[in-house]
């Protein structure tokens, strides 16, 4: 089909001026009239709010400042800031494998490799043209997210003297898929396949059997795919999630870290990463996936603040659950230093009260090194800031949970379930975190439970030493307890208080010992309410018994 450039308003973004004009040159001789140049994608996207364009030439390297050729082309589709019939070619000299499979991922019309002459130009450009316009209706449909509409007119394009019938069939069945019309994607997957063992349809049929949840038929199918096809991209993907179904974390951990090799600029597939390397305990490659997205997400629309505070977290997690102390110092140092650097980040929320969060990931990190008191008490200053713990800032709800599990307060921790699924469901990063952290420490809670019921039952029934005991074994599995700390210091007054003067002094002793080391676990701590008013009950007795706990 002739296209005539004469009507089109074409916008080229490069940021080299020679190669703008010489484009430009190239489009006026082949009939253009119009033609924008800007050098920067943020110039690109104000183009675009004031014109729809029908050309977009992209050049993939936009220099180091703003945003890349694939954010643009990314933001322009995600903002819809074109035609359905708009033409996106991508055009660079950039030949880096990653570079070109990550560009190709956001599905341009066409993708020109610097240099290239006019009469290329034009041949291309008439090709993509003729495509894009015999599915013009179907691309509006699309657009407007009326999938079934798109579904009925890809059926009637579809016959067997259509010049793009495997496209369009490649495109119903996506379509289909996204409709969870599965069953009769794989009957039109079959019939194609009857013909010809064509590597698209065999993956589109690996990702349907993927979808009706036939994890075995996936895999057999990818592996196919693969043998013809080593670098497709979504074969990977496809495989390591059904891995991942089938309950096999370290294929699926391998296989994805593999897709994300061959092209690591999606944060889709760094989320996916990071979930997989979560299940396997490989947290530095968790704390590689944060830092990729937050670096991806830079000059993006789609950039968030949660993506630098998750690669905190993630920091943090990795000292945490590090395999030898000197990795795990090293990635402490690495969390200071980017709680340090994060004070200036440009991805923060003006609103958001960046300091408390930092006092809360340094207060993980003080919980790593064992200074649990010390890391309480800076998270008891940030709820004795909000009020109480329910009313902490949304943003600062799953650092103070995690920091209440690492010291192992369990009844201030359960007060945030609430307001921990609102997060959870608008953060696949958090939803894992938390996830893993209620399964880490389900053993260690389920224990605390058990023996914090029998400290409770002995000393109702006056068995104090029984209620010691119970209670110091609960607060084993809960170091920083409050309220099993506050219990244990109860049943030793009691004890004390039942004791006379010249009997078991041996006994007495360890218990001032015992009373000194419990009181300093609550001692000059802003506690809460409810058990800040039974501490000041029992002081008066503390300073009898133990007066050094309380100087």
């Amino acid at each position: 089909m002739a296209l005539d450039l004469a009507d089109k308003k074409i916008l080229v973004v490069d940021d080299q001026r020679p190669f703008q004009l010489m484009l430009k040159g190239i489009l006026l001789s082949l009939g253009a009239r119009s033609v924008v140049l800007v050098s920067s994608g943020e110039a690109a996207v104000s183009a675009c709010k004031e014109v729809k364009f029908d050309i977009f030439f992209i050049d993939y390297n936009l220099g180091t400042v703003g945003k890349n050729g694939r954010q643009l082309l990314e933001e322009i589709q995600g903002r819809r800031l074109m035609k359905p019939e708009s033409l996106f070619l991508i055009v660079t000299g950039e030949s880096h494998r990653p570079m070109v499979l990550g560009a190709l991922e956001n599905q341009p019309d066409d993708y020109l490799m610097k240099p290239f002459s006019q009469v290329v130009l034009k041949k291309r450009l008439e090709k993509t043209y003729a495509k894009k316009i015999a599915f013009t209706a179907v691309f509006t449909a699309i657009l407007n997210d009326q999938i079934p509409e798109a579904i009925k007119i890809c059926r009637k394009l579809i016959h067997p003297r259509f010049r793009y019938k495997n496209y369009c069939t490649h495109l119903l069945i996506e379509l289909l898929c996204k409709n969870q019309n599965y069953d009769e994607a794989e009957q039109l997957l079959n019939q194609v396949l009857e013909v010809k063992r064509q590597t698209w349809a065999v993956l589109q049929l690996a990702q349907v059997y993927y979808f009706q949840e036939k994890y075995k038929k996936t895999v057999f199918s990818i592996n196919e795919v693969l043998i013809a096809s080593p670098l497709l991209i979504d074969a990977y993907d496809t495989l390591a999630k059904a891995y991942f179904k089938m309950g096999q974390p370290k294929l699926a951990y391998d296989t994805a870290v593999k897709g994300s090799e061959l092209s690591p600029y999606s944060i889709d597939r760094q989320f996916f990463l990071a979930d997989i390397a979560r299940s396997c305990a490989e947290y530095e490659t968790v704390k590689n996936c944060t830092k990729m997205i937050l670096d991806l997400s830079r000059r993006s629309y789609k950039q968030k603040p949660e993506y630098l505070l998750n690669y905190i977290r993630a920091s943090v997690e990795a000292a945490e659950f590090a395999k030898d102390k000197k990795s795990s110092h090293k990635f402490q140092q690495e969390a200071s230093l980017a709680i340090q650097r994060g004070r200036s980040d440009d991805a923060l929320d003006s609103k958001f009260n960046y300091e408390n969060f930092a006092s809360l990931c340094n207060a993980r990190i003080d919980a790593i090194a064992g200074q649990y008191y010390l890391a309480k008490k800076q998270l008891y200053e940030q709820i004795e800031k909000a009020g109480k713990i329910e009313d902490l800032t949304l943003q600062l709800v799953p650092d103070a949970y995690i920091l209440l599990t690492q010291i192992g307060d369990y009844e201030q921790a359960s007060q945030l379930v609430e307001p921990l699924k609102e997060i959870t469901e608008k953060d696949p990063y958090i939803a894992g975190c938390i996830s893993q952290r209620l399964e880490m420490t389900r053993d260690n809670r389920d224990l605390f439970s058990h023996y914090h019921s029998l400290g409770v039952k002995a000393y109702k029934a006056g068995e104090y030493s029984q209620s010691i005991e119970a209670f110091s074994e609960a607060i084993q599995q809960a170091p920083m307890h409050t309220g099993a700390s506050i219990n244990l210091i109860q049943s030793i007054i009691k004890q004390l208080d039942s004791l006379e003067d010249e009997k078991a002094k041996e006994y007495d002793y360890e218990l001032c010992q015992l009373l000194h080391k419990t009181t300093r676990i609550v001692h000059g701590l802003s506690l809460p309410t409810e058990h800040q008013d039974r501490y000041q009950v029992l002081l008066p007795q503390i300073k009898k018994y133990s007066p050094k706990s309380v100087s």
